[in-house]
C-alpha cells in the first residue's frame, strides 16, 4: 500500500509540476500566485531531490502504518522469496518457474548485465 501510495503521489506531483511549467511559460509570467510560481520555476533536479524525499517518506509511513501483506501475496516476488526455503514455506500453487535454479541464474545473469550497463553509461555521459 505504501509503494501504490508513493508511486500516486509521485505521479500527481510531477504531472502537476509539468502542467504548471507549462502555463508559466517560457517568459515565467503566466502564473500570477508565488507559490505555483516558484513550484514550476525549481530546478528540475532539486525538484526531483524534493520528490524522492517526499515520496520515501510516503512510502515508509503508510507502510507502517498499514497492515504488511500476506505472505501468500508476496511470494516469489524477490530473490529472497524464491529461495528454497521460501519456497517450502509457500503454497504449492505459488511456485513458479521463477523459482527453478535455471531461471534464477538467468535472473542473477540479467540483474549484473544491467548494473554494468547503468556503470558503463554513467562513466560515458558524466
Amino acid at each position: 500500500k505504501g509503494a501504490l501510495a508513493s508511486l500516486f503521489l509521485g505521479l500527481f506531483l510531477g504531472v502537476g509540476r509539468l502542467v504548471l511549467e507549462i502555463i508559466n511559460g517560457p517568459d515565467q509570467m503566466g502564473l500570477q500566485n508565488p507559490t505555483l510560481a516558484w513550484f514550476a520555476e525549481v530546478n528540475f533536479l532539486h525538484m526531483g531531490i524534493g520528490l524522492f524525499a517526499v515520496c520515501s517518506l510516503v512510502l515508509v509511513g503508510v507502510s507502517l502504518a498499514t497492515a504488511p501483506p500476506p505472505p501468500e501475496q508476496i511470494a516469489g516476488l524477490t530473490f529472497g522469496t524464491s529461495s528454497k526455503d521460501a519456497r517450502s514455506e509457500a503454497p504449492s500453487e505459488l511456485a513458479t518457474d521463477a523459482s527453478t535454479p535455471s531461471r534464477r541464474r538467468l535472473d542473477l545473469a540479467l540483474t549484473g548485465l544491467l548494473i554494468l550497463a547503468v556503470l558503463i553509461v554513467w562513466m560515458v555521459f558524466s
